[in-house]
């Protein structure tokens, strides 16, 4: 059941994160209404990195996991939550390319989940 929570935190992350860059040009090509969408995906993004160390923190008890599944997560956390204060007071230099690396840290999250328990070659 955690494996799956981690898998389900990990797509939404991934996603939402996409949706995001796609509110945010949809808002500067001029429909004003995407900018609500992009903070309220915000919290989406946020809900998923805390839905992830939940998940990773009964994987590493439970099933003896890495804790670098919680280390991942509480990076997530913390990056979204900065992503969120930049967004917000429009430090853009910052709020940009920052989530870029946040489409990066997606796909990672994916890959630790859809990769833990597999062995390695």
């Amino acid at each position: 059941m955690a494996l799956w929570a981690l898998r389900l935190a990990g797509v939404v992350f991934a996603l939402s994160v996409f949706a995001q860059a796609v509110f945010a040009g949809l808002f500067v090509t001029g429909d004003l209404g995407m900018l609500s969408m992009h903070q309220v995906n915000a919290a989406v993004v946020l809900f998923s990195a805390v839905l992830w160390v939940l998940a990773s923190v009964v994987l590493v008890v439970a099933d003896k996991a890495s804790g670098r599944l919680i280390l991942f997560g509480v990076i997530a956390i913390v990056v979204t939550i900065a992503q969120m204060a930049f967004g917000g007071s429009r430090v853009l230099w910052l709020h940009i390319p920052l989530g870029v690396g946040m489409f990066t840290m997606g796909l990672r999250l994916l890959t630790a989940a859809f990769g833990y328990g597999k062995e390695r070659s």
